[in-house]
């Protein structure tokens, strides 16, 4: 079987399932990932065949999105409290996690799954202000995906509503 370059762990089983072993990532976004960590996930979320979703529901059955999305709001809150001090490894690990974001949303199980998590639009709100071009791109369509769903509107807005009242 072929196997991840990042996390030595098989792409597929027997039958040629794609697995890129859903629990070793969430397991990962529990215990601080680099963004090189980070970087396999986004790989393994482009490999996903767009006809199964095997691996998807796997990793969302372990809030896997709900750990990535704190990974995200960690370094967000890390980079808020000690913006002097936040280095690229910080810049690039907000990259990743909004990167992998952005592919889990474009599956509607994924999105779904997304509108339901408390607190996770309010996240991907708060991301617009990393210093990158490029992120601030990825928030801002993963953020029109979300408006285009029911309720989803409501839920960006009341976001940003949020996001100027801590700002003011």
């Amino acid at each position: 079987a072929e196997l991840d370059a990042v996390s030595g762990m098989a792409l597929a089983d027997e039958a040629g399932t794609p697995l890129a072993n859903a629990l070793y990532y969430v397991r990962l976004l529990t215990a601080e990932p680099t963004w090189e960590d980070l970087s396999g996930l986004e790989r393994t979320l482009v490999r996903l065949p767009t006809d199964s979703d095997e691996w998807l529901h796997s990793f969302l059955e372990l809030d896997g999105l709900q750990g990535l999305l704190d990974v995200l709001s960690h370094s967000l809150q890390k980079a808020t409290t000690t913006a002097d001090d936040t280095t690229p490894d910080d810049l690039r690990v907000q990259g990743r996690c909004i990167a992998c974001v952005a592919l889990l949303a474009c599956r509607r199980v994924a999105l779904t799954r997304l509108l339901e998590e408390k607190g996770a639009v309010n996240i991907i709100v708060g991301a617009v202000d990393v210093r990158s071009r490029r992120v601030q791109q990825q928030v801002l369509q993963v953020l029109l995906r979300v408006v285009y769903q029911p309720a989803g509107t409501r839920l960006v807005l009341d976001a940003l509503d949020l996001l100027r009242d801590e700002d003011a």
